[in-house]
């Protein structure tokens, strides 16, 4: 039957042939954990969109901050005066006592030009408004911040699978070695009819078994060596080597004794929030504050009957004005209290989402305190299992040599061997995957750079 391939399969093999088409061809470069995540934290494409968000927030200070500085405008018009206004006046003006008389002022065209400036003196509201636009950025940096440890977090956990990976195929490549030293043995013993053709076959089935787990583990590295190129934002066609085992790596044993949840990122961000939430209110309050402002304002007018307002006939008048101003609210129908009372209950709402994340994260990192103490002491008693699995093995191997045991002892002895392993490296995933969810929980996943 011809196999079929779901399509992440040809995905993840299109991206392998990507990664190695030009391996020969380019420098190999080595990265250590903490380079991996320099270099993911420099590059990745989410940090650089938070960080510009940090520009674009620092230019609504700007806005704001305009808002109190001096506006200076220009206007002008030319007004065509299609019918003058009638004005009544009294007719003694005309020698006319006791009688109205209709009278039309002004000429048909009239053309001015004004500048206008005008210069805040005192606006609570907006001098509220530009606390507002920085505990803005505040929440943007904590945002940055938070962007920033995801990704050294999805770096490290990719960088601790490919090793894991990697030490995992070279246990397999270690026991394909073991196991074609045995056959070699077992060869000769059966040709000189010390051994049986059904133990020489079985031993050749664990090598083509072993073989075709050894191609699965290939393949997995290097999808797993892709994705953690994928999430480094490093090119997916060059090559990249690990610089350190995964057991090798240093140990964050006293992660549990530096755990603060004010530290947590989430936690800093629910408190920014709440203190916006306060100067939000405090801005409504001012709003009910009288402002002042002072006004400037100077021009030309010219009025004539023929739109000749060039000729060297025309007259312009200039005129000027001077104002203080002063806008006092009175009465709004209660919409500014209406959203302060809002406001207020949402600001209490944040207090006891603080109180709730705060307890959850007390309780989460006591949970990865006792997880993280007893993955170190699993990990610790999985390799001295290790080491004794191998010992029995070794000791089994010359056993079978001798012809002491039988082929069914040494291949259980074999499949011990292997449960060690597997449990070994199940047992350092833990431990890595433990101490990065401390880390990232306690807000110092950066620490892990330092």
């Amino acid at each position: 039957m011809k196999q079929q391939f779901s399509q992440n399969t040809w995905f993840a093999l299109a991206l392998i042939c990507i990664s190695m088409g030009s391996v020969s061809y380019g420098q190999v470069t080595t990265f250590t954990l903490q380079d991996a995540v320099v270099y993911g934290v420099a590059h990745q494409v989410n940090i650089q969109k938070s960080k510009l968000e940090l520009d674009k927030n620092e230019q609504k200070f700007n806005e704001a901050l305009a808002l109190y500085l001096p506006q200076v405008r220009a206007s002008g018009g030319v007004n065509n005066n299609l019918k003058l206004a009638t004005n009544i006046i009294p007719g003694a003006v005309f020698g006319q006592p006791g009688q109205d008389v209709a009278v039309k002022f002004g000429t048909k065209y009239t053309v001015n030009g004004f500048i206008d400036a005008s210069q805040v003196i005192y606006d609570q509201s907006l001098l509220t408004g530009l606390a507002a636009n920085k505990e803005l950025q505040t929440i943007t940096q904590l945002t940055v911040n938070k962007t920033e440890e995801q990704v050294i977090f999805d770096v490290a956990i990719a960088y601790y699978n490919v090793q894991l990976i990697g030490l995992q195929k070279e246990i397999v490549q270690a026991n394909v070695k073991k196991l074609d030293s045995l056959l070699k043995i077992t060869k000769v013993q059966l040709d000189n009819g010390f051994a049986k053709q059904l133990d020489y076959d079985k031993l050749k089935v664990n090598r083509t078994n072993l073989e075709t787990e050894l191609s699965n583990i290939e393949l997995n590295y290097q999808q797993q060596m892709v994705y953690l190129k994928y999430v480094m934002a490093y090119p997916l066609d060059q090559a990249i080597e690990l610089s350190t085992k995964v057991e090798q790596e240093k140990v964050a044993s006293t992660i549990a004794s530096k755990m603060d949840v004010n530290n947590n990122l989430d936690f800093q961000i629910l408190m920014a929030q709440r203190r916006m939430t306060n100067i939000n209110i405090n801005q409504l309050k001012a709003s009910y504050l009288p402002s002042f402002s002072l006004g400037f304002r100077y021009g030309y007018q010219a009025q004539r009957n023929q739109l000749d307002f060039l000729s060297s006939a025309t007259t312009w008048y200039p005129n000027s004005v001077l104002s203080i101003n002063m806008n006092m609210p009175i009465f709004d129908g209660l919409t500014k209290h209406a959203k302060i009372q809002q406001l207020s209950i949402q600001q209490k709402q944040s207090l006891l989402d603080e109180e709730q994340l705060k307890n959850s994260l007390n309780f989460q990192l006591k949970n990865m305190e006792t997880k993280l103490n007893v993955s170190l002491g699993a990990m610790e008693t999985q390799r001295n299992n290790l080491q004794l699995a191998e010992e029995i093995y070794q000791t089994t191997m010359l056993q079978y040599q001798a012809g002491i045991i039988s082929t069914a002892e040494l291949l259980n002895a074999e499949t011990s061997l292997k449960e060690a392993q597997t449990n070994y490296l199940r047992s350092v995933a833990q431990i890595r995957m433990a101490e990065l969810e401390a880390l990232k929980a306690a807000g110092n996943i950066k620490s892990i750079i330092k």
